[in-house]
């Protein structure tokens, strides 16, 4: 178990595309859905456990401050623990709401544009009650955000796809929306994150939709490529091949090697062994031919492994993918 773990650290579940119906079959079937702007900078939470205030990233915690002694904890993560930990509105609302969890965006600069009065700033998209495990409506925990001054994600359209005034198929007054953006996104928003609060998909799990501008998909996978570029060449070898895929493939090998026994966090030290020997024995060859001939760090070319392997892993312990 990870230290993550221990102190009440959550992956934000994955928002899932609107086109794979077996995760999102039914969540348009409301009296009530809510279309919010999708933000294009890190995933992040913020709570509290044991008079600690955390903040965490997508994949772990980034940082962490005594509530009493104001000792804190501090890995960067591009300023947003700093940012928690003066920010005193959301102290005080995580203070007096102690099983809630603030989950939201902390926008830095990705591959959408914002003018510079709405960067470095996080915003709140949801937030958990701890106790439960589900998220509250937005109804419900709007109010308390502003009274504590927190900034907050508001939605730009509040839909009843099922009233005689909706006559359009749901899907098209959907895409209508895809790429509004109330943050001044160039060159358009990201896209929309349609929310049912009482939907429940067919794995048992609370799920939200996406619908991403196509112009963003290319831009982003223009980035994603250039940024592969410039990274140091054992980055770059982990990037390529060290995917979900094949995390899921070498997955099914421990499984077997279990007896058929499902995947734990437990498995995590197999997965990353299993993962780092098979690029090594299978792949070095394509890789030797692809760079010509490279100098490699080793040592680094197995700790950039091990760190995706283990984001893969989680995802697939989650029954995410990887897109």
């Amino acid at each position: 178990m990870y230290e993550e773990e221990l102190h009440g650290f959550k992956r934000y579940e994955k928002v899932q595309r609107m086109d794979k119906r077996d995760e999102v079959d039914g969540i348009l079937e409301t009296d009530q859905l809510y279309v919010f702007e999708k933000l294009d900078g890190a995933n992040a939470s913020v709570w509290i456990d044991d008079n600690e205030l955390y903040v965490g990233s997508r994949n772990n915690i980034v940082g962490h401050m005594n509530l009493k002694t104001g000792q804190m904890h501090n890995e960067g993560f591009r300023g947003l623990p700093d940012y928690v930990f003066k920010n005193v509105p959301i102290a005080k609302l995580l203070t007096n709401h102690p099983t809630w969890r603030l989950c939201g965006e902390w926008l830095v600069k990705h591959t959408i544009i914002y003018p510079n009065e709405h960067v470095n700033k996080f915003y709140v998209f949801d937030v958990e009650d701890r106790e439960t495990g589900e998220m509250l409506d937005y109804e419900v925990y709007e109010p308390f955000l502003e009274l504590y001054d927190v900034l907050y994600l508001k939605p730009f359209a509040n839909l009843d796809l099922r009233s005689h005034a909706c006559m359009r198929p749901p899907r098209e007054v959907l895409s209508d929306l895809v790429g509004h953006t109330d943050f001044g996104g160039k060159p358009q928003g990201e896209g929309i994150v349609i929310k049912n609060y009482g939907f429940v998909n067919r794995y048992g799990r609370q799920t939200y939709g996406k619908m991403l501008h196509k112009d963003f998909k290319t831009l982003n996978n223009k980035i994603f490529k250039d940024n592969i570029n410039k990274m140091p060449i054992e980055g770059q070898i982990a990037t390529k091949h060290c995917t979900f895929e094949r995390v899921c493939h070498e997955a099914d090998k421990v499984i077997d090697a279990n007896n058929g026994e499902p995947l734990s966090m437990k498995d995590m030290g197999r997965m990353i062994g299993t993962v780092y020997h098979d690029i090594i024995t299978e792949d070095m060859w394509s890789i030797l031919k692809k760079w010509k001939n490279p100098t490699i760090d080793f040592r680094k070319l197995r700790a950039d492994i091990t760190e995706l392997t283990k984001q893969h892993f989680w995802a697939l312990l989650q029954g995410q993918t990887n897109d």
